[in-house]
């Protein structure tokens, strides 16, 4: 159980009751939002403001709990898009490592772009990204390095420049000075490369170059080359043509026997293609 603090509270924004979390072994557990209003000072919510843990745990296990209260401008895809005077209202043995306001994750010209905001931190020592087809299976895209301790409202981003085709899931993993970590819940995108105007025809690698044929019709249109991990090899601009252009690239020697990512893009289209390294 836990009690109401009244907060300043910004108009645009609307009360909607309180989010329950669980911390154990590392994992944060987001549970059901209590729904409920204020009334003459008085939270009176869905489970009047009890909430009733139903997981099962093992000998050994010592949970902890965290409660904030939630103001939200609307609802989308069943996510509350949380206000920044959502906060924490109480906790039991010690706060939050991070206050997450938003974890988003948008398609756009450059790949998938994900941004998240943080109120508060606390020996925050980075954050890991995350990607996966399925929700189950999940392989590490980047590291960002968090600002340690701060009660000041924080914005990350990071562009994952070769997504996949399809439906993806991208997740945060926090992780704290002393190797604690919590997950948050991830975000789901659709990315659909468009190749109107614009697509890899052909590619072949040889002796340390890379041929390849392309069609772009696009101003200010980038060619770039990475391997699985996310780094960049090679990066250019390309001019648009009606004809089908060759460029030759030389790649560095320590990409040899992997598999490369060619991702080309503009404004409007993109599109891309895997090329193993001989």
């Amino acid at each position: 159980t836990w009690d109401y603090n009244e907060s300043s509270i910004d108009k645009e924004y609307t009360f909607v009751g309180f989010q329950v979390f669980r911390n154990l072994n590392g994992l944060m557990h987001y549970d059901d939002i209590v729904k409920g209003e204020i009334v003459n000072g008085e939270f009176t919510g869905d489970k009047d403001n009890l909430f009733e843990d139903p997981h099962q745990f093992e000998p050994g296990d010592t949970p902890v709990y965290y409660v904030r209260s939630v103001f939200a401008s609307e609802q989308k895809n069943n996510a509350y898009e949380f206000s920044p005077i959502s906060n924490i209202v109480n906790f039991s043995e010690s706060p939050l490592p991070i206050d997450l306001i938003s974890f988003d994750a948008n398609t756009g010209a450059e790949g998938v772009n994900i941004q998240w905001t943080t109120a508060t931190e606390i020996n925050n020592d980075y954050f890991t990204i995350e990607r996966s087809t399925d929700g189950q299976n999940w392989e590490v895209l980047a590291f960002v390095q968090g600002h340690g301790n701060s009660n000041q409202v924080i914005h990350y981003d990071y562009t994952d420049a070769f997504p996949l085709e399809g439906v993806s899931y991208y997740r945060l993993k926090q992780t704290d000075f002393d190797g604690q970590f919590e997950y948050f819940a991830p975000a789901v995108v659709m990315f659909s490369p468009v190749k109107t105007g614009m697509e890899i025809v052909n590619t072949n690698v040889h002796n340390q170059q890379m041929d390849i044929w392309l069609q772009n019709q696009d101003p200010a249109s980038v060619l770039v080359i990475a391997d699985v991990s996310g780094r960049i090899v090679h990066r250019q601009m390309v001019e648009s043509h009606d004809y089908t252009q060759q460029l030759n690239i030389n790649l560095p020697g320590n990409v040899s026997g992997e598999i490369l990512l060619v991702r080309l893009y503009s404004n409007q289209n993109s599109d891309q293609t895997k090329v193993f390294a001989q």
